[in-house]
């Protein structure tokens, strides 16, 4: 089973950091990410109480997890395509 969450990318390129989905394995070692940073909406019926709720876990994922280099997360991507 994947699991993950919201985490701080630090990018390679040195442009700054965003925030980002990180999958993790089993054994809770960051695997993959996003491709892009994530962008908060919700549908018209769930309103803004759903959208409040998503950036408050968002927050709490972020502040729990240390800041992932970009490079790190996506040399563990690379690996776990060539081990399939």
């Amino acid at each position: 089973m994947t699991t993950w969450t919201h985490r701080i990318i630090r990018y390679s390129d040195g442009r700054g950091f965003s925030l980002h989905e990180v999958f993790y394995d089993e054994a809770d070692n960051p695997v993959d990410m996003t491709a892009e940073p994530i962008s908060f909406t919700v549908e018209t019926a769930e309103g803004p109480s759903a959208l409040i709720e998503m950036l408050k876990q968002a927050l709490l994922d972020a502040e729990r997890g240390a800041v992932l280099d970009e490079s790190t997360v996506r040399a563990a991507a690379a690996r776990s395509t060539s081990d399939e």
